[in-house]
């Protein structure tokens, strides 16, 4: 499976134009999750430019740091934590936008007969290989008072989990929206979520640094885009509710968002702009303790804080 995972990769990125192929398209990547959805809305109700903008839809966020690294990806929706270790590699990259919070949409779930976190000792655990998925399965274990010795970590991509919680290959999963509601759907008791660890777990969009300006009006179409799909979501209109669901195929799609913060403009405005000139702006400040997090779990490839970059400049032009 992770063979032909590969395979599709690299035919997905030769698709793309090749490795650091010079593009005037901005090209961003992100895999199937809600808090990203109203970007997906916003083409399909013709928000965004298609003549500049394309969206790249990946098979796990994996893929989306892969087509960063490769260069065939001018941006891309992730994690805070997938987006640091991009930077502790070396990466120049820029914050533009808070996508969304995760507010219990992330979690572990096991199967019912086990009723507590200290129940998964001895258990296999389901994760993905992705910085969120080890700071997933780092906080529970903390939270459980078990040590990775006491668990057996299995790792798979989110599109893999399904079927081996059905098949019994696994006993627990870490998971999030719309795989999550699946699982409890199939009577799968939540034992953790990302609601435990507030703050933690926030969605960026990021930008090649020395790409921002050039793009700059690409990425102010698709950050309003975004939010006025977002309100439209929000007011239940039919088409762009239809959109969504086409997507994730959730049997309700209004439950599609539960668990989700999604910051308004001004909202991303208090994240991404600095209380002080002196201070760090809010993400960055969280990104800080994330990087504490990850470093002490030997996650990161440099020890030292990587320069992850935060502009308002993006969200200033779309609420204008």
């Amino acid at each position: 499976m992770a063979a032909v995972r590969l395979l599709l990769t690299l035919a997905l990125f030769s698709l793309l134009g090749g490795c650091q192929q010079e593009t005037s398209l901005l090209r961003i990547g992100s895999n199937t999750w809600p808090g990203y959805e109203p970007m997906y809305v916003a083409r399909e109700l013709d928000l965004l430019e298609p003549a500049n903008i394309r969206l790249v839809e990946m098979p796990d966020a994996s893929a989306v740091m892969d087509g960063l690294r490769q260069g065939v990806l001018e941006g891309g929706a992730l994690t805070l934590d997938e987006a640091l270790l991009l930077a502790s590699e070396g990466m120049d990259l820029t914050i533009i936008m808070i996508c969304d919070q995760s507010q219990g949409a992330d979690a572990v779930v096991a199967k019912p007969g086990i009723l507590s976190l200290a129940g998964l000792k001895g258990q296999r655990i389901a994760a993905e290989t992705s910085a969120l998925g080890a700071l997933m399965t780092t906080q529970l274990l903390q939270q459980a008072g078990l040590s990775r010795e006491d668990v057996t970590i299995i790792p798979m991509n989110v599109n893999q989990q399904l079927e081996a919680y059905l098949a019994g290959d696994v006993d627990a999963v870490v998971t999030f929206t719309p795989v999550l509601n699946d699982l409890q759907e199939l009577g799968a008791r939540t034992l953790f979520t990302s609601a435990d660890i507030p703050g933690q777990i926030v969605d960026v969009m990021v930008v090649h640094s020395d790409l921002v300006n050039r793009h700059k009006g690409a990425l102010i179409t698709l950050v309003r885009g975004f939010h006025q799909a977002w309100q439209q979501l929000q007011q239940q209109q039919p088409e762009a509710l239809r959109y969504a669901n086409q997507r994730l195929g959730l049997d309700d799609i209004s439950s599609a968002w539960e668990g989700i913060h999604i910051p308004s403009l001004t909202q991303n405005l208090a994240f991404l702009q600095p209380p002080e000139e002196s201070q760090a702006a809010p993400v960055q400040q969280t990104a800080m303790q994330l990087h504490r997090i990850l470093n002490d779990q030997d996650l990161l490839a440099s020890g030292e804080y990587p320069p992850l970059h935060v502009t308002d400049a993006v969200v200033l032009g779309a609420m204008q």
